[in-house]
């Protein structure tokens, strides 16, 4: 360990960079019911957004308290952070982040996954502003968007609900997609086949 410490900064981050874990994103609770406060410590606990995903811990961050403190800035940018659709409002999300980085490891965030509910991602060109989450801190490379269906919802009129909630995903998008800053890339999944496969085509 000491023979590692002991070599020039550029080569124990060149080295950092090559024993990395890409892991699963790491999630915060996604029930909107919740009475906790989540906090960036709750990110690669269990949620239910996927309870049965096993998070690996970060080798590089146990080590000990110097490889922590040099792994960190890694660790943001290259791992993929999933929070509910409720952090998609800029108040929330500032709450969340604000709590537990100060602004400038804000903006070494670089992957966030965005799981909520069509109305809850209606803040995205209702409260944005522009910048992902109403952060100007924020240069996202990925921002990947999961939305959900309304939480009442009738399966004798899927297909109905989907074409509405695919309407309304879709004129959110456009609206936000024509002056967004500071993302180098969107993606929309229809995850779990959420939505039916015929009006997601649409």
């Amino acid at each position: 360990m000491s023979s590692l410490l002991s070599l020039p900064a550029e080569l124990r981050n060149q080295i950092y960079d090559l024993l990395f874990i890409e892991t699963c994103p790491y999630t915060c609770p996604t029930n909107d019911t919740s009475t906790s406060q989540p906090t960036l410590a709750d990110f690669g606990k269990s949620s239910s957004l996927d309870d049965a995903v096993l998070i690996r811990a970060q080798p590089l961050l146990l080590t000990c308290r110097q490889m922590h403190r040099e792994t960190q800035l890694l660790h943001l940018q290259r791992t993929s952070f999933a929070i509910g659709g409720n952090y998609a409002d800029p108040e929330a999300f500032s709450r969340l982040c604000t709590a537990n980085l100060p602004p400038p490891l804000i903006s070494r965030l670089k992957h966030i996954t965005l799981v909520g509910r069509i109305n809850r991602l209606r803040a995205l060109n209702e409260s944005w502003n522009g910048v992902p989450f109403g952060c100007q801190h924020l240069s996202l490379e990925t921002l990947v968007l999961v939305p959900r269906r309304p939480a009442q919802y009738d399966r004798h009129y899927a297909e109905i609900a989907d074409l509405d909630s695919a309407h309304t995903l879709s004129y959110t998008l456009s609206e936000t997609l024509k002056n967004l800053h500071n993302v180098e890339r969107v993606v929309v999944r229809n995850e779990d086949e959420c939505f039916n496969e015929v009006v997601w085509k649409l």
